[in-house]
């Protein structure tokens, strides 16, 4: 026996033997020292005595979960497993002692296991077939126990084990090098020929089945500033869905976006936005990359698993600094407890944060008096159907959110929702503005009534009234009541940019999108939006490489290419940005806008013909669907015919065109601007000369 106590011992059933030699060989191989029983006949006060001290001298137990294990309730093994769990009541919480090592496909919430086994992490190797991964990590988990608390609070800086997704194993909770990758947000983990088994019932979150291929961790984006991460601050990514069907991401996503927003309400912590923390969504990424990326303390993670009724909620606080893990929890709660659980959650996050709380934001994260509960499950789907940002996914979003209100009439966040979506139909589909607005501004306004204090309907409310009623004082007014309820809340600062560009303000607009891209820095949409104002200032330069960079962060946002095209053509590279537009127009299936600034880049050099066909293109479809006069009106000021470009511009602004509204600065219109029909077309829009 070690006088270090760094041996492991297995137990195992008998008739997995063979299995347990095998991962004894690939442990011993590793330079571990191994406790592996091989009597064929068990029995006696000696051998008895021997085991129990072996139990209680070795410095981590490997219990053998297998097939036979789960048919037999009687057995020595389970005498094992029972001193093994009455040595964890003397060890510290942090204390890493229970490995439990899965061998067959035993579903994890039948198993017939002690109760604290249920509480770590198990580890899948079939048929005892063992990697040099998985031993690595339980020498990892040997020199954490040799270490002691000294571990705790400064542990050894090691590198990740190729793209590993690495979590050390403790008695309740978990501890993750900061170098560690993980896979946010999905039921996989990076294939190392190992990984840890999420348990149903276990008190930690995460990622927990292997996928065949290995995720690159690299990261297309800026490199993170050095500027450090304030004590007070917190993002929440992706929560894994660990459903059966693995059909339950709205739902996993809903509430790591619904925590985000709870949190987000607290004036003393700064949160990420959801936007950039859910950019890591499947992806194996290094915790203390992510913190620097987003410029946080802290990482929140977790995982949902939906059985019926049942909801199993976990999740855990990680110090971005060390790794380490702060607070972790596990809820087990009907279905109906959904709002319970995010509440809790967000409370127990503030606590352990050490957060004072007024009495306004004690409020703020109560659950809602009264919300319904399938209204609160139709809201889930359609934020998760907007999200997408599809053609599809905003009419589902638009489907699912009036279900919700007509469940809950007085749910304040589903109005805000169906505002939100009927909002940006026109942007990405044929809805004709004037169809989609009015009720737009209804859900607004009926979402402002039920709750005044929301900042996402007071927000909602105000862009609503700049886009589509051009009430410069009302939109004003919402979004600068947005802001003072909620600072953290990124889309406040970047629709308020929106509100000071539509009124020629651009210097004070790129203020508040900066601000808005600091708050939610991996944003592509507040990314693209920054570039497409550089260029609006002639500085081409910034513009590029903001929009490159959108494009990287979301490959899918083809408007961040559309305006890095356009800069270059105003750059006068005519020949790459015509390129880059005709590519643009053929990945969007020919959308009119993008069509229009394909047609209005052909006039401008010359290919007149190629505009003029542009053009028949899209009268030949307007007589079948909606398409924007404005389209029309930018290739005609390409082609310098400035009367047709004037009468399509009107029929734009009767049309209420909200990108005519919101992006009048853009530099298509500079050839129009000191025409004295252009001035009175603004002031028409409510705009002062």
């Amino acid at each position: 026996m070690s006088e270090r106590n760094t041996a492991v011992f297995l137990s195992y059933a008998s008739q997995d033997a063979e299995a347990a030699r095998r991962i004894r060989d690939a442990l011993r191989a590793a330079g571990i020292e191994v406790w592996l029983d091989q009597s064929e006949l068990r029995g006696g006060d000696a051998w008895d005595q021997q085991i129990r001290h072996q139990i209680r001298g070795c410095a981590l137990f490997i219990p053998i979960i297998s097939a036979h294990t789960q048919t037999r309730l009687e057995g020595y093994f389970r005498r094992e497993w029972r001193l093994a769990v009455d040595r964890t009541q003397d060890m510290a919480d942090d204390k890493p002692f229970l490995v439990p090592v899965v061998i067959n496909d035993i579903d994890e919430v039948d198993a017939h296991v002690p109760g604290a086994f249920r509480a770590v992490h198990w580890t899948r190797l079939p048929g005892g077939e063992t990697s040099s991964a998985f031993a690595q990590h339980v020498s990892q988990l040997l020199e954490r126990g040799v270490l002691g608390s000294a571990a705790s609070s400064s542990p050894r800086q090691s590198s990740s084990v190729g793209a590993e997704y690495e979590r050390a194993v403790t008695k309740h909770g978990s501890f993750r090098r900061k170098t560690a990758a993980i896979l946010v947000g999905a039921a996989v983990v990076i294939t190392v020929g190992y990984f840890a088994f999420e348990r149903f019932d276990q008190p930690q979150a995460g990622p927990s089945h292997l996928d065949d291929a290995v995720i690159s961790a690299k990261s297309t984006a800026a490199a993170p500033s050095a500027r450090p991460a304030e004590t007070h601050s917190v993002a929440v990514l992706p929560f894994a869905d660990l459903s059966p069907g693995k059909d339950q991401e709205y739902l996993s996503d809903g509430i790591a976006e619904q925590i985000t927003s709870a949190l987000a309400e607290i004036g003393g912590l700064r949160v990420a936005a959801r936007t950039s923390a859910f950019s890591f969504k499947g992806k194996a990424v290094p915790i203390d990359e992510i913190g620097a990326r987003l410029h946080v303390a802290h990482i929140i993670e977790g995982s949902v698993r939906r059985a019926g009724d049942r909801l199993r909620v976990t999740v855990q606080l990680i110090d971005v600094s060390n790794g380490f893990e702060v607070w972790s929890n596990s809820y087990d709660r009907k279905l109906h407890d959904t709002l319970a659980v995010q509440e809790d959650i967000s409370r127990s996050i503030i606590e352990r944060l050490h957060v004072q709380l007024t009495g306004q934001e004690q409020n703020a994260l109560a659950r809602p008096e009264g919300t319904d509960e399938e209204a609160y499950d139709l809201y889930l789907r359609g934020r998760h159907a907007w999200a997408a940002r599809s053609p599809a996914g905003l009419q589902r979003s638009v489907e699912y959110f009036e279900r919700a209100v007509e469940k809950d009439p007085k749910f304040a966040r589903a109005y805000v929702g169906l505002a939100d979506a009927l909002i940006v139909l026109p942007l990405y589909t044929d809805a004709r503005p004037t169809d989609v607005q009015p009720r737009a501004k209804a859900a607004a306004l009926k979402g402002v009534s039920l709750d005044p204090s929301s900042a996402e309907a007071q927000a909602s409310l105000g862009y609503i009234l700049m886009s589509a009623e051009r009430d410069w004082a009302g939109a004003g007014r919402a979004l600068q009541a947005a802001l003072r309820l909620n600072p953290n809340y990124a889309t406040a600062s970047h629709w308020y940019g929106d509100y000071l560009a539509a009124q020629g303000r651009v210097d004070e607009s790129i203020a508040y999108y900066e601000r808005a891209a600091r708050m939610d820095p991996l944003s592509a949409t507040i990314g693209f939006s920054l570039g497409w104002l550089y260029m609006a200032q002639r500085r081409f330069d910034a513009a590029v490489t903001q929009l490159e960079r959108a494009s990287e962060l979301d490959p899918s946002l083809i408007d961040a290419r559309l305006h890095l095209a356009r800069t270059r053509l105003l750059r006068g590279e005519n020949a790459a940005a015509i390129v880059g537009l005709e590519d643009i127009v053929r990945l969007s299936g020919r959308r009119a806008m993008h069509l229009a600034f394909l047609g209005h880049a052909y006039a401008v050099n010359g290919r007149r013909a190629e505009a003029l066909r542009i053009l028949a293109e899209l009268n030949a479809r307007r007589r079948e669907i909606y398409v924007s006069p404005l389209s029309f009106a930018i290739i005609y000021i390409g082609l310098g015919q400035l009367d047709d470009a004037f009468h399509w511009l009107e029929l734009a602004r009767q049309a209420a065109d909200p990108w005519l509204t919101e992006n009048n600065f853009d530099p298509v219109f500079d050839p129009v601007r000191a025409d004295a029909r252009w001035r009175k077309l603004r002031r028409e829009m409510g705009f002062a000369d």
